[in-house]
């Protein structure tokens, strides 16, 4: 799920930077990493799931 926050000023500079970087030719030396599909696990919660009750399931944060 993706989850943008309050798209002002400074997003639309920050996405503008990014954008920017991508059309820039290929330098060798000054390879471009992306880090935003990083093969990385998340083993711990951000915060605790909320226990099951008698009119709900257990509820689990997308995070």
């Amino acid at each position: 799920m993706w989850c943008i926050g309050k798209i002002d000023e400074e997003y639309v500079a920050n996405m503008e930077d990014v954008l920017a970087l991508y059309e820039e030719p290929i330098d060798p030396e000054r390879p471009r990493l992306c880090f935003d599909e990083r093969p990385c696990l998340m083993v711990s919660n951000v915060s605790e799931p909320l226990p099951m009750s008698e009119k709900s399931s257990k509820r689990l944060d997308y995070e």
